[in-house]
C-alpha cells in the first residue's frame, strides 16, 4: 500500500489513493469503478459527491465507501469511484479524492436490478447538486 495523505480543506475531506484491480462488478453493471489502495474505515460507509483529480484533469464523480452488501464481496471497507464522463485505463493511477456531500447510507439491494436502479438515480443527484454548485454541466 502506498502513502496516502489526508486532509480537511475547507470543511471538505481530501485523500489521495493508488487505483488498484477490483472484480470488475461495476463495470459489468454500468458503472466501472476506480478502487483506491487506500485504508477506507476512516470514513463513513456510504454513497458521496467527490470532485477527481487526475494529473491536471478534475472530474466530478460519485464515491462508494463500503462492503458492497449486494455482491458480499469485502470483508472491510473499500473506498471505490465512479467518474463522469470518463472512460479510460487508469490503473496505477494515483487520484486525489475531495469529499463534497454525503448523498445516502450503504444499503443491500435484493436484487442486481435494484443497485442499478439506485445508482443512476445517485448519479443524477450528484451531477444536479454539482451543477448547482458550478462544477459540472
Amino acid at each position: 500500500m502506498g502513502a496516502h495523505a489526508m486532509e480537511q480543506e475547507q470543511d471538505q475531506l481530501c485523500f489521495a489513493g493508488t487505483v488498484i484491480t477490483g472484480q470488475q462488478k461495476g463495470r459489468t453493471i454500468g458503472f466501472p469503478t476506480a478502487n483506491l489502495d487506500c485504508c477506507a474505515e476512516w470514513l463513513d460507509t456510504g454513497v458521496y459527491g467527490v470532485t477527481v483529480e487526475l494529473g491536471q484533469q478534475r472530474f466530478c464523480a460519485m464515491m462508494n465507501v463500503g462492503i458492497r452488501p449486494t455482491f458480499n464481496l469485502c470483508p472491510k471497507p473499500i473506498a471505490e469511484v465512479h467518474l463522469f464522463d470518463f472512460s479510460a485505463d487508469i490503473y496505477g493511477e494515483q487520484l486525489n479524492v475531495q469529499v463534497w456531500f454525503k448523498v445516502r447510507e450503504e444499503i443491500k439491494f435484493s436484487s442486481v436490478e435494484s443497485l442499478i436502479d439506485r445508482l443512476k438515480e445517485d448519479e443524477a443527484f450528484v451531477k444536479q447538486q454539482f451543477s448547482r454548485m458550478g462544477k459540472y454541466g
